[in-house]
C-alpha cells in the first residue's frame, strides 16, 4: 500500500507474516477406586513437554524486518509535542517441562459408554526463548532480552470441558 503524505514518510505494513507451531506430550496414568455399578472415581498423574516455536516477517516501503521468538507488536502512543511507540512481544516461544496429580469421576449413563469430569494439580517450567531481530542493517541481529527468561507456575487446573468415553 502506498501511502503520499505532505508532511512526511509514513511507515505503511505491506506485509506481516506470523507464525507459531506449538508441539506438546503428555503421558500418565489412572488408577481407578472403587464406586458403583454406574460410577467409577479415579486418581492418577500425568507428566509432559512442549515446546513452542514462533516468528514474524514484516516487509514495508521502509524495509524488511524480522523477529524470531515471538510476535512484536507496536504500539503508537501519540499526542502532544513528543510522541512514542510502545513495543510487546506476545506469542512468545518456549520449552516446558510440567507434572500434575489427576482426579476425576467417570459416570456410565449406557453400557461401556461415559461422561466425566477432570481437576488437577500440577507444576510447570517454562524456558523462553530469546528474542531475535533482524531490521536489515549491517550491524547484526540484536537480541531481547538480553538475559535468561524462565518462569515456574504451580496450582490447580480444571479441565474445559466433560470427557466423554467409550470401552471397547
Amino acid at each position: 500500500a502506498k501511502s503520499d503524505n505532505p508532511y512526511g514518510t509514513v511507515s505503511v505494513h505491506d506485509q506481516r507474516i506470523k507464525k507459531s507451531i506449538l508441539f506438546s506430550v503428555n503421558v500418565g496414568r489412572e488408577k481407578h477406586l472403587t464406586g458403583s455399578r454406574r460410577i467409577s472415581p479415579y486418581i492418577g498423574f500425568d507428566v509432559g513437554f512442549g515446546i513452542k516455536s514462533s516468528s514474524q516477517s514484516t516487509r514495508s516501503v521502509n524495509g524488511s524486518r524480522k523477529v524470531k521468538g515471538a510476535w512484536e507488536q507496536v504500539e503508537y502512543i501519540g499526542g502532544g509535542q513528543y510522541p512514542y511507540y510502545i513495543t510487546n512481544f506476545t506469542e512468545r516461544g518456549y520449552f516446558s517441562l510440567g507434572a500434575n496429580a489427576v482426579t476425576g469421576i467417570d459416570v456410565y449413563i449406557m453400557k461401556d459408554f461415559y461422561l466425566g469430569y477432570e481437576l488437577s494439580v500440577g507444576l510447570d517450567y517454562f524456558h523462553y526463548s530469546n528474542i531475535k531481530i533482524d531490521d536489515g542493517n549491517d550491524q547484526g541481529t540484536n537480541t531481547y532480552p538480553d538475559r535468561k527468561d524462565e518462569s515456574w507456575k504451580f496450582g490447580p487446573r480444571l479441565q474445559n470441558g466433560i470427557r466423554i468415553g467409550y470401552i471397547f
